[in-house]
């Protein structure tokens, strides 16, 4: 009984523009950067953490998984990006809001009034 390779990531197998690869080494790095990306507030990656640490050596020398399914989890970018936002939440001025734009309450602008009349400022009658 042969089984098929697929991604330990998608499931996947092989496809014509998708293909597998298997290295360890970026295996481990795939872990290190799920377990980070738990750790700072990213629960759906839990389950391929949970997968890729329950695989013995022999299993990761022998696991496979596309390319493109590993780079937007080890995008450093997008990890840094996570650690910004992180450290801003937990930051003393960080407010529980939202992005968009601040409450009236926030800003400093004074309300806005009428500066001339309408029957003056309008040439029709």
């Amino acid at each position: 009984m042969s089984t098929r390779a697929a991604c330990i990531i998608c499931h996947e197998g092989a496809t014509g523009s998708r293909t597998l690869v298997s290295n360890p080494a970026m295996l481990k790095e795939l872990l290190d950067c799920c377990k980070e990306r738990v750790a700072l507030g990213q629960n759906d990656l839990q389950i391929i953490t949970d997968r890729l640490e329950n695989l013995s050596e022999t299993d990761r020398a022998s696991a496979y998984y596309h390319s493109e399914c590993r780079k937007p989890i080890v995008n450093k970018t997008e990890i840094d990006r996570l650690r910004a936002k992180r450290t801003d939440f937990n930051s003393p001025g960080c407010s529980q809001r939202g992005p968009g734009r601040p409450s009236a309450e926030v800003g400093s602008r004074p309300k806005r009034t009428k500066t001339t009349q309408k029957a003056i400022a309008c040439m029709f009658a």
